[in-house]
């Protein structure tokens, strides 16, 4: 009796083998299959959400020709000088009154040119530009900034080592009446500060 127990479990053996070692090899066949399809199904792209005014339909390109300010405080301004020929000129002046500081920086004719992007808006590259804001100091070489910047309409960051990046908008209802060309240079937001300011355009030709 017990021989033949023997040859029962010898014979069967292969099957019990098979049915300890096939559900795992078939569970991992298909993890890697779902896998596969997971990685390699098109993945819909959500529409960018924005959060600025979007330009008006009248906009064309020369509409970034002219004289732009932004005014830090009552004191220090940026300008902007933005020709045709695709150069511009920077000139920042702080002054405090009933005192003898004067600061003033001016830049040599430099390159520009725009960026279009998929939120509708565009994005004034100035190779070289400084980034003062309300702090004036020493230039930093080769322009731009360290520091991370965020683009506030669209909420991403913003490389600037060598340039400075404005983003070029419409601006609101109410202020449409007021504002030449009904746009605006937005600067982009750095890290740590609650503040972003916007160029408007001064001479309209």
């Amino acid at each position: 009796m017990s021989a033949k127990s023997s040859k029962i479990s010898i014979k069967s053996r292969p099957v019990f083998l098979a049915l300890i070692i096939v559900p795992p090899l078939a569970m991992i066949a298909l993890c890697c299959a779902a896998i596969v399809w997971y990685y390699s199904r098109e993945v819909p792209v959500p529409p960018i959400e924005v959060r600025c005014p979007p330009l008006p339909e009248t906009f064309k390109e020369s509409d970034l020709i002219g004289t732009w300010i932004a005014s830090y405080n009552i004191f220090t301004t940026d300008m902007l000088i933005i020709r045709e020929d695709g150069t511009y000129k920077q000139v920042f002046e702080d002054n405090v009154p009933e005192t003898d500081y004067h600061y003033r920086y001016d830049s040599d004719w430099q390159e520009w040119w725009i960026e279009y992007r998929e939120s509708g808006y565009l994005r004034l590259h100035l190779k070289g530009m400084q980034r003062f804001d309300n702090v004036s100091g020493l230039p930093r070489e080769g322009g731009g900034t360290s520091r991370r910047a965020i683009d506030t309409c669209e909420f991403v960051e913003v490389p600037m080592t060598d340039e400075v990046v404005l983003i070029v908008t419409g601006v609101s209802n109410r202020a449409k009446s007021t504002t030449p060309r009904g746009i605006e240079l937005r600067q982009t937001r750095l890290a740590g500060s609650d503040w972003a300011w916007s160029f408007r355009l001064q001479d309209v030709k």
